[in-house]
């Protein structure tokens, strides 16, 4: 569901897995409770002769606390984290195991790796900066999709059968084969090119399919993950019986090949939030709700149950539309991005002097920037997201911190919203929450 890359399946994580596993034994989500022990054991993939530790905030690059782990038979270490200090909020446990094999042998002297764990974290305070005028902006914003006619154009219908959808989803959509088996409800699908209008005139060109069969399907609005790529066909989320359009946000065509791909506008764009009003996200998000309001137009789709499914930045894209418009009954979100911007400029602040912002002092953050980015923040369109959320986040993920990602969590407005941390997870697609999702959409819609 949640994959957002057009390009083969292949085994591997996007990023490097660690070269050490880490466990508890209270639990196997990596959140703590206050009161609870926190032990985290350390089991190098080499035979480590010791293994140091560093304790640091979330993204700080100072820790605060340094030490030796318990070694244990097998090549185990135990290491005892002491809470009477620490303060709500995630934090992260860097280690290097020490081989013992000298300077100059052949063999790596020491390998390097963290994992990030959750203290009471029911306690931890929001991040965030809204504007007083947040509610006017968008408002306002979004007059300039008033009176823009979709003007609507259909590419050739293609048609997809068993054995070719998984063929198509491990050459082209970056799924495994049947990784849902039990969540497949059809076995032929169609598929087609859409494209329309949105705001400032750009068109916006996506990939529309649903079950063959004739029918009203629930609508899935699927939202791309970050940079210019081309999109693949959402076939298997028509066969879990969904009719489901994915889109190239940026308005560049959906079946371009990779030489086509370049950034539709300057960099500093993306990053110059000086003028929010004509900050480059603004119609970015614009498309996103124009993207709704195509999907609600197209063949088999049942207008009263649309739901939205992301990841990355499709997770933000999700609760920015969430809050925006009230046609969504519910969303699907996975490692969102750009969430607890303000956070992130504290962590840029104290890092910037090297700090280990062991204690977090917010009125070092330029109040200017934080208000301005706030406009965008997905954290700040929470509070109006009503509908039932379903949330995954990494605990290891550098892309979408693990308190950026709780700042958006808590501060959703739903009453029906679930959380799944992921410990040893980084910026990646994770199948069994995408197995979980599915099964959770059929309970909400």
């Amino acid at each position: 569901m949640l994959v957002n890359l057009h390009r083969p399946y292949g085994p591997t994580f996007s990023a490097s897995k660690n070269d050490m596993t880490f466990y508890n034994k209270l639990n196997d989500d990596f959140l703590f409770k206050k009161g609870d022990k926190i032990e985290i054991y350390v089991a190098p993939t080499l035979k480590a002769m010791k293994l140091n530790w560093q304790l640091k905030r979330n993204m700080v690059n100072k820790p605060f606390k340094t030490g030796y782990a318990e070694a244990l038979p097998a090549y185990v270490y135990k290491i005892a984290v002491d809470t009477e200090d620490l303060e709500p909020g995630f934090y992260e446990i860097h280690c290097e195991a020490e081989f013992g094999t000298g300077a100059t042998a052949l063999n790596p002297c020491s390998s390097k790796a963290y994992c990030a764990f959750g203290y009471d974290i029911e306690n931890m305070p929001v991040y965030t900066t809204k504007p007083d005028d947040f509610e006017e902006f968008w408002n306002k914003s979004l007059t300039k999709l008033d009176g823009v006619d979709l003007e609507p154009e259909f590419g050739e219908i293609y048609t997809f059968k068993g054995r070719q959808i998984n063929d198509y989803n491990v050459a082209e959509a970056s799924f495994p084969c049947s990784y849902d088996e039990e969540g497949v409800l059809y076995d032929e699908v169609i598929a087609y090119k859409v494209s329309f209008k949105s705001a400032d005139g750009m068109r916006i060109y996506g990939w529309f399919a649903r079950p063959k069969k004739e029918g009203k399907y629930p609508g899935m609005m699927i939202y791309p993950g970050a940079g210019y790529h081309s999109r693949s066909m959402p076939l298997e989320h028509a066969r879990h019986g969904y009719a489901a359009f994915d889109i190239q946000v940026h308005g560049q065509d959906c079946d371009g090949d990779k030489d086509y791909y370049k950034p539709t506008s300057p960099v500093f764009e993306h990053s110059d939030y000086s003028k929010p009003e004509e900050f480059y996200y603004n119609n970015i998000y614009l498309h996103a709700i124009q993207a709704l309001n195509m999907l609600c137009t197209l063949d088999g789709v049942d207008k009263d149950k649309i739901v939205v499914a992301g990841g990355s930045q499709g997770g933000r894209l999700s609760m920015v539309a969430c809050a925006l418009d009230n046609r969504i009954k519910a969303a699907v979100i996975g490692i969102p991005h750009f969430n607890g911007q303000t956070y992130m400029e504290w962590v840029n602040e104290i890092n910037r002097r090297e700090e280990d912002g062991k204690s977090i002092d917010m009125s070092i953050v330029n109040k200017e920037l934080v208000r301005n980015i706030g406009y965008y923040d997905t954290t700040n369109f929470a509070p109006y997201v009503k509908c039932p959320v379903f949330c995954e986040g990494g605990l290891i993920d550098r892309v979408s911190p693990a308190t950026c990602v709780m700042s958006l969590f808590k501060s959703l407005g739903s009453d029906n919203k679930t959380y799944i941390p992921s410990p040893m997870m980084a910026h990646d697609w994770d199948a069994e929450f995408d197995r979980r999702a599915w099964k959770w959409l059929k309970t909400v819609l």
